[in-house]
């Protein structure tokens, strides 16, 4: 009798009455949908063929990730997931559904801790031994793309996500030969796409952010005192500190690659030039997805701990970090996105036109190497089209202005942290062999 009731309301009710809440509430209704589909953001609608693609991906099996994950999958392209536990019983339901769902049978999970640089040593070595063990055998060995997803934005992967930082580091610098013969084949330069894991890092101010401390050796004392200021900062700066580290990195990164600078230099004009010329033959650059509903969940008080030092009870801030939260779970599901979402400028720029200098003006290529109409990139469909150049920062399809000057700093104290890093990884492999496990690459592990 719902119908019947609501039939008796209205002719009960003044017309005018009614028109006016039936007005409010279809004006709050808009406003709500309007608010949706504005924060959903970039929208990649580039459909470009992956077959024959090989693409690397951390964070797969996780928020945005695994929506990257799945659309790499669909499009045809052959991926490779490193996970620290590859033979875990989830990871391998995620692979068998995805290759059933998108009918793809190159999809696979290899062992590969960013964490551990041993862990990254015995991958590349794997690979550049035998590259095409558990692979399609007609498909060349070779990486058209490595993409850098976060692995859930747990408390523990934030604690430790500097480190994770040297690990990406660590991982391009040792499969640079591979990466180098891949592009010498390829029509579109290869693309390392480096995925904040926080949109906060706008948030971080002079005084809170010293990148060297983020990678440099220290002392125990040091890095217990180092750990215990990070700890007195918000979730929200300690975030914002690795993703703007990460998109320095990657910005020096490119511009010595594309100056052709074997060692680190401490000259600060090699990074002098936010523009750098996309004419290297592997473009690195960063994005954001935006703000996700897991970023914004991680704030609220029901995901965080107590701290010690509170002075109310256990029983009453679990009730008020319940209360809190739910008041704000609208507001997290109105403007927060879903992992898909959050992925779809990675997408972008995965599948976008890549952005050239050159004398005569600028220059578009795809990623099948093809020129492209500059002056008709945002025309005709009217559809956003996102383009990609070396050792920038995008956010929502578009780029990101940064500073004109950023000096080699940070650059210079994460090489000689991965320098030392590898030198005690050597010295461990030459001193300690005798019955050591080596990975082949593909996720196993065979005896020394």
């Amino acid at each position: 009798m719902p119908l019947a009731s609501l039939v008796h309301w209205l002719s009960s009710t003044p017309t005018s009455s009614t028109l006016s809440t039936l007005a409010l509430w279809g004006s709050l209704a808009a406003l709500v949908v309007g608010l949706r589909a504005w924060s959903k953001g970039y929208v990649c609608k580039e459909e470009r063929g992956l077959a024959g693609k090989t693409f690397l991906l951390t964070g797969g099996f996780s928020g945005v990730g695994l929506a990257v994950f799945q659309h790499l999958a669909a499009a045809g392209a052959q991926v490779i997931v490193l996970t620290p536990d590859p033979s875990s019983p989830s990871t391998i339901q995620l692979l068998l559904l995805l290759r059933s769902s998108t009918s793809n049978e190159r999809l696979y999970a290899e062992e590969c801790d960013l964490d551990s640089p041993a862990s990254i040593k015995r991958f590349v070595e794997g690979w550049k031994k035998d590259a095409r063990e558990g692979m399609v055998k007609d498909l060349e060995a070779r990486i058209d793309g490595i993409v850098f997803c976060d692995e859930g934005g747990t408390m523990e992967w934030r604690e430790k996500a500097g480190r994770v930082l040297t690990g990406r580091h660590m991982l391009v610098q040792l499969l640079m030969p591979v990466l180098l013969r891949s592009a010498a084949t390829s029509t579109s330069p290869i693309r390392i796409v480096n995925t904040l894991d926080s949109p906060f890092y706008a948030a971080v101010t002079p005084d809170t952010f010293d990148p060297p401390s983020l990678v440099a050796d220290q002392a125990v004392e040091k890095a217990e005192a180092s750990a215990e200021a990070s700890r007195q900062l918000s979730s929200i700066v300690q975030g914002g500190r690795v993703a703007l580290a990460s998109v320095l990195l990657w910005r020096e990164f490119q511009a010595r690659l594309s100056t052709s600078e074997p060692k680190p230099s401490t000259n600060p004009s090699a990074s002098s030039d936010a523009r750098v010329p996309s004419t290297s033959p592997i473009l690195a650059f960063s994005v954001s997805p935006g703000v996700l509903r897991s970023s914004l969940r991680s704030l609220l008080p029901l995901s965080t701990r107590q701290s010690p030092h509170s002075r109310l009870p256990s029983s009453i801030y679990a009730f008020l970090s319940l209360l809190i939260s739910l008041l704000a779970y609208p507001f997290t599901w109105i403007f927060g996105k879903r992992a898909d979402e959050g992925a779809q400028v990675v997408l972008g720029a995965i599948m976008g036109d890549v952005e050239r200098n050159s004398v005569g003006g600028r220059v578009v290529k795809g990623p099948d190497g093809q020129r492209v109409d500059a002056e008709r990139l945002e025309g005709g469909d009217g559809r956003q089209r996102m383009r990609v150049r070396g050792g920038a920062l995008y956010r929502e399809g578009r780029e990101v202005p940064l500073p004109t000057s950023v000096r080699g700093e940070f650059w210079d104290a994460e090489y000689k942290r991965l320098e030392s890093l590898l030198a005690r990884e050597g010295h461990k492999g030459a001193n300690g062999t005798t019955g050591s496990a080596t990975g082949d690459g593909r996720g196993k592990e065979k005896a020394a």
